[in-house]
């Protein structure tokens, strides 16, 4: 084998990595980005349903009677 060929050879390994290293590290983000939008989703769930609660009407409260002394 010349240095030509193995420098090509060498060029075209180092390249091949690179493509992977770049499509493992462009699938990660990926990854990444949607556990960080499932977990918003979920956040935001999570406050609509607090929010209805809280804000849900409740039923109307007697007033407390005053109480009268007997004596």
């Amino acid at each position: 084998m010349t240095d030509t060929e193995d420098l090509r050879l060498n060029a075209y390994q180092t390249h091949s990595e690179l493509l992977w290293a770049k499509a493992v590290n462009i699938g990660l983000s990926a990854i990444s980005g949607a556990v960080i939008t499932l977990l918003a989703y979920a956040v935001i769930f999570q406050a609509v349903r607090l929010g209805r609660r809280v804000l849900r009407p409740r039923p109307a409260q007697e007033e407390p009677r005053p109480t009268v002394e007997t004596g």
